[in-house]
């Protein structure tokens, strides 16, 4: 990929919250999931009353040897830009999609995971001078959900009081990424009294996206969707 691009999944207007969640699809840096990690997800996210937006972020060039997650800096730089890029779009444009500007959220897998590890704890508030909407609004998410993440390098030393709360699910027989990075992570979040969640269930391998093999993994929908409730990022209203 070569041309970022963002696919927009608003959220069914009788079902709307006003929480959008922006979703980076896994794949090493190297190719997109983009259906399994990104499309389904959206579609599942709606029905939670949540409006998603699927990111088509840059992957590495055919030039780039070795593993996706040591590429040079230079390169991980411009990824990590189209994540941000995501973010100010979606919050620039908040009342057009019908979203709470201060209820956006990323969302990622494997790498993905790894890119939206990064935006939630690189980020800024933006330029207030600048002519391009998108670029006035902060970069920050207001929460992240990481599933079975690669995360960041030192990324514990990246923590501090801003940084967003932190959804993150991992299975143990993981033989891709592994859940010490994720336990990393949430005790530096502890840390930090940053509210964090991290599930590690038995089984579930790599790359399960909604848990189509099946078993207790499928159960993370549920549990993101609980989870952003207790926090009061979704919040129901009764009609009458």
């Amino acid at each position: 990929v070569s041309n970022p691009t963002m696919i927009a999944y608003p959220a069914p207007r009788e079902k709307a919250t006003g929480v959008a969640v922006i979703i980076f699809p896994g794949g090493g840096y190297r190719h997109l999931a983009i259906d399994k990690e990104g499309h389904d997800i959206a579609r599942r996210l709606n029905k939670m009353g949540l409006s998603a937006f699927v990111v088509k972020y840059r992957t590495l060039p055919e030039t780039v040897q070795g593993s996706g997650m040591d590429m040079p800096d230079k390169i991980m730089q411009a990824i990590l830009s189209d994540g941000q890029r995501a973010i100010r779009l979606v919050r620039s444009r908040a009342g057009e999609w019908g979203i709470d500007a201060h209820k956006i959220g990323v969302m990622g897998f494997s790498a993905g995971g790894h890119l939206a590890a990064s935006t939630a704890t690189i980020y800024n508030s933006g330029n207030p001078n600048a002519k391009d909407p998108a670029a006035k609004a902060s970069s920050r998410p207001d929460f992240a959900c990481l599933i079975y993440p690669a995360m960041p390098r030192g990324i514990e030393n990246k923590v501090t009081a801003d940084t967003p709360p932190v959804f993150m699910v991992e299975t143990d027989d993981d033989k891709t990424t592994h859940a010490e990075g994720d336990i990393l992570l949430y005790t530096a979040l502890r840390k930090a009294k940053i509210p964090a969640e991290l599930h590690i269930f038995v089984h579930g391998g790599h790359g399960f996206g909604l848990g189509v093999r099946g078993g207790s993994v499928t159960r993370w929908p549920e549990l993101f969707e609980e989870w952003l409730q207790e926090m009061r990022i979704i919040i129901f209203r009764t009609r009458g």
